[in-house]
């Protein structure tokens, strides 16, 4: 069944990127009738966006959470949202129906879809360090997953107790060697990196 996107193509008032220690995340505040929602497929109600994190490993071998035929890729990013019958994510991720998770998964390639935000990956290296960025459509950089993907129920790292839906993409996107390692550099601690934040 088609998932269908509505505001995918709205720029938010702001947006930024933060190292919170644990994987680099990306959000923004959007004017409330132009926030991205998803909606159709499996869903019986509207999921607003509430932010985009990665998850990579210390080499290309490992970094996704999530294989394809016991292969792993070394990057993958889940783009969370939230129940709209819900006032706000807190309460929403406290409920089972309240979040969905997309993920999309990385090879490496010589050309980069995500350019625009791992460029900025430098300045993001020391702990809980965050940079305002250029107001982007979600649009502009992840192709909206519409027919493609593969769901199933599973559980969040963090968050939540119970069990959540998860639409996972089969179309694959690219990153560069250099932006991995640029990942690979962004630190929990003083001087100390991540190394690697898959489960």
């Amino acid at each position: 069944m088609p998932l269908q996107w509505e505001n995918y193509h709205s720029n938010p008032l702001f947006l930024k990127m933060t190292n919170t220690t644990n994987t680099v995340v990306l959000n923004g505040l959007y004017p409330t009738h132009f926030v991205p929602t998803l909606k159709g497929g499996p869903l019986l109600s509207p999921y607003k966006f509430v932010q985009l994190h990665f998850h990579w490993g210390e080499r290309n071998e490992i970094g996704s959470e999530h294989q394809v035929e016991g292969e792993a890729y070394p990057l993958e990013a889940h783009v969370v949202l939230y129940k709209a019958d819900y006032s706000t994510y807190e309460i929403a991720r406290s409920m089972e129906d309240g979040v969905i998770i997309l993920v999309y998964m990385f090879q490496t390639h010589h050309n980069s879809q995500i350019n625009e935000f791992t460029k900025h990956l430098p300045k993001l290296k020391d702990p809980y360090s965050q940079i305002p960025l250029d107001t982007v459509s979600l649009e502009s950089f992840l192709p909206s997953i519409v027919a493609d993907y593969v769901l199933y129920f599973g559980y969040m790292a963090a968050s939540c107790n119970h069990g959540i839906l998860w639409i996972v993409s089969r179309t694959t996107m690219a990153v560069t060697e250099a932006e991995l390692e640029d990942f690979r550099k962004i630190s929990a601690t003083a001087g100390v990196p991540i190394g690697h934040n898959f489960r």
